[in-house]
């Protein structure tokens, strides 16, 4: 008469005795249950060992215990850590060529190929105050092209008008973010 593969103890785990038995019944391969016990989630007592050494009595309660608590193949969890180091490593990855864009940048000041930011900023604000003034001053030099003062002031009032009309235009237009 055969013997039975399957028992269960008096504290209701259920032990297989061969580690293909275990592996058929958890839905692995003997490889990777060959491999398990020597990872650091193996719990100790999960497998006994006969006097040779060899893994005999396969605790499959204990198993399934720890492959549900550590996200092991089969288990539920598998799929959610799965999805967190995906996204763990894009992250990563995400950091990592903001790095190389910060270097790259450096580099290209360091050459003198790019402005830093701060040069630039201060360039463009430097250009856009002369060209301010340059435009408020317009209005002035047109009207000394009028003859009559009546004329002239009448000029030189609107155009002032109008400049700084269209310069909180551009300013506003600026400082807006692009739709």
């Amino acid at each position: 008469m055969p013997r039975k593969k399957t028992s269960t103890k008096p504290s209701g785990d259920e032990i297989v005795r061969t580690r293909k038995s275990a592996a058929k019944a958890l839905g692995v391969t003997e490889r990777t249950l060959a491999t398990w016990p020597r990872e650091s989630w193996w719990p100790a007592d999960a497998v006994e060992k006969d006097a040779r050494g060899r893994r005999t009595n396969w605790n499959l309660t204990k198993i399934r215990a720890a492959i549900e608590g550590h996200g092991r193949k089969g288990s539920g969890k598998s799929k959610l850590a799965t999805r967190i180091k995906l996204a763990q490593e894009r992250q990563k990855l995400k950091r990592m060529r903001i790095a190389t864009r910060r270097e790259e940048r450096q580099d290209l000041i360091d050459s003198g190929k790019l402005l830093p930011r701060e040069e630039y900023t201060a360039f463009l604000s430097e250009c856009v105050t002369v060209c301010r003034d340059q435009i408020l001053a317009l209005p002035k030099h047109l009207a000394k092209l009028v003859t009559g003062k009546k004329l002239r002031g009448k000029l030189q009032v609107e155009g002032d008008v109008l400049v700084r009309r269209a310069l909180d235009a551009l300013a506003d237009a600026i400082t807006k973010p692009p739709a």
